[in-house]
């Protein structure tokens, strides 16, 4: 294992937080992993020194600390159904062009049903067919679809999870979205390697392209696109599944949680506290 100083430590957490804009929670995660694998395979952690921890990287993380809470969150809404739907409908009225209209339903879509992070089916910057969405990682049969993605959040050592999608039986429904998607994308030749979803110039479809092309949407519907972000399908399609009543561990399923941390997505709306108070209040026995 490279040898690793208490500086090399301080300057990583502040590239991580300068850089990359991540939680402290997230950099102690990685943190935690440095410290995992030197205790692993060096038999020591470089976190420590006698024992104790390195007093200038916990001064330097306690002022992270500090220093992000007292920063304003910015507001994620949910894009639930109900908006996932509006927003089909104004994608079908010739908003875009012909294929952007196609590809940013399907896109949005699956999204939704799948529970996807927005980096799970858009790229940052350059494409690489081993960690990204490709045509080939989709498997068609006659009522349903498997979308198999190669690697995510909580699958840091990237053995792959395989997501059915079923037919809804209604006019939002991942199956026709993607399959009339796919009739658009054969005309440009792709292979099983190439991107599955790209915009109309045969670019892979990148994150800035997406949440640009989404808040238009959103705008054009009268809402304030600056409270949605490529996140807010993920986060909508928890909200939407814990306002049908699904079971918890439908949702955790469905969303690929090993943990409770799904109920942080769930925003709860006054309409479902009023039914639980009107619940609370049914219990009164009059006998």
């Amino acid at each position: 294992m490279p040898p690793v100083s208490e500086t090399l430590l301080m300057r990583f957490v502040a590239f991580c937080d300068e850089h990359k804009s991540l939680k402290y929670s997230t950099i102690k995660l990685y943190l935690c992993g440095i410290r995992y694998y030197y205790l692993q395979y060096a038999g020591f952690s470089p976190l420590e020194q006698y024992g104790k921890p390195l007093l200038c990287l916990q001064s330097i993380l306690n002022g992270l600390k500090k220093k992000q809470k007292g920063c304003v969150k910015r507001p994620r809404l949910p894009i639930t159904m109900s908006l996932l739907y509006k927003m089909v409908m104004l994608l079908r009225n010739n908003f875009f062009s012909l294929f952007n209209n196609v590809m940013l339903e399907a896109a949005c879509v699956v999204a939704f049903f799948a529970f996807l992070r927005c980096g799970e089916f858009t790229i940052l910057s350059n494409f690489d067919s081993e960690t990204h969405l490709c045509v080939g990682d989709l498997a068609i049969f006659e009522d349903h679809i498997l979308l198999h993605l190669k690697k995510s959040k909580t699958d840091p050592f990237r053995q792959g999870v395989t997501i059915p999608l079923y037919k809804s039986g209604h006019i939002i429904c991942p199956c026709f979205a993607i399959k009339n998607y796919l009739s658009l994308r054969k005309k440009m030749s792709s292979i099983t390697s190439d991107a599955l979803f790209v915009s109309d110039d045969g670019n892979p479809l990148s994150r800035q392209f997406f949440i640009k092309h989404v808040k238009i949407i959103l705008d054009n519907l009268g809402l304030e696109s600056k409270n949605y972000n490529g996140h807010s399908f993920r986060i909508g399609a928890a909200t939407t599944a814990q306002e049908v009543r699904l079971e918890d561990h439908l949702i955790k399923t469905l969303g690929r949680w090993s943990s409770d941390c799904y109920t942080r997505y769930i925003h709860t709306s006054p309409k479902v506290i009023q039914q639980a108070q009107n619940q609370l209040v049914s219990s009164i026995s009059l006998s």
